[in-house]
This record gives C-alpha cells, sequence and structure tokens, in this order.
C-alpha cells in the first residue's frame, strides 16, 4: 500500500527558483511597465490639456489615468502574488493538499450515502412490485357479464 508522502512526491511539481523570473511573471512586468506608461503620459496630457482649456479632453486624460492606475495596481498585485508563490515552502503544499483529501473523503461519503439511499428506493420498489403480484394471484379471475 502507498504512504500518502510516495502519492504526494508522485504527483508534486517541480517548484520554481524563486530567483527565475518565469514566464507569467516576465509577462506581468511588461504589462506593468505598459500600465505605467500608459498612466504617465495621460498624467502629463491632462495639464496640457488644461492649459489649452479643453474640458472633454482633460476629462478622457483623468479617466485614462484613473484607468492606467488601476491596471498598474493590478500588474503590482500580479508580480507580488506570484514573487510570493515562488518564494513559499512546501509547507503551504501539504496544508492544501490535507484540505483537498478532507474535501474528497467528504465527497466519497457523501456519495456512499446516495448510492444507500438509491438501494434503499430500488428494494423499496422491488418489494411493492412483488406484493402487487402476489395480490394479483390471489384474486380470483374476473367474470365479465355479457
Amino acid at each position: 500500500m502507498q504512504t500518502w508522502e510516495s502519492i504526494r512526491d508522485a504527483y508534486s511539481h517541480p517548484r520554481p527558483v524563486p530567483f527565475e523570473l518565469g514566464a507569467d511573471m516576465r509577462r506581468s512586468k511588461r504589462w506593468f511597465l505598459i500600465a505605467a506608461l500608459f498612466t504617465l503620459i495621460n498624467v502629463v496630457g491632462a495639464p496640457l490639456a488644461l492649459v489649452a482649456r479643453e474640458g472633454m479632453h482633460l476629462t478622457l486624460h483623468i479617466v485614462l489615468a484613473a484607468v492606467g492606475a488601476f491596471f498598474m495596481w493590478h500588474f503590482a498585485g500580479a508580480r507580488r502574488r506570484e514573487a510570493s508563490l515562488a518564494r513559499s515552502d512546501d509547507g503551504g503544499d501539504a496544508l492544501r493538499a490535507d484540505r483537498q483529501m478532507a474535501e474528497l473523503q467528504q465527497s466519497v461519503d457523501a456519495i456512499a450515502v446516495e448510492v444507500e439511499r438509491i438501494g434503499e428506493s430500488q428494494r423499496y420498489a422491488a418489494k411493492l412490485a412483488a406484493e402487487r403480484a402476489a395480490a394479483e394471484k390471489a384474486r380470483p379471475p374476473r367474470q365479465d357479464k355479457p
């Protein structure tokens, strides 16, 4: 019989080295830089639109700067999450695996209860069918009057 450790080791994936940038981290870093450049252009453009007294132009720069700031915040959070995953140790994996095993055990128990209920239902239906068949045999044949 396999032990829990041997099963976990067989299905565990190699963890990235903390100082290596994975493709996802490089991609989020690139998008963060694009969002920062986009925000900077709109922040610089807003005062220029104000000096030119172009209200719609100014509003557009302010809205686009806010959108760019949101995406900077989003991609900075993604970079932090990826970096923390790269630094995390195997303790989190063991806890996650234990939690998943507990959930799996609960699911199997629920399935077992449902299968037992289905079996009880089938036995009851078979009992009723047998009783009806016995009642049909015990009853005398009907005589129709012509």
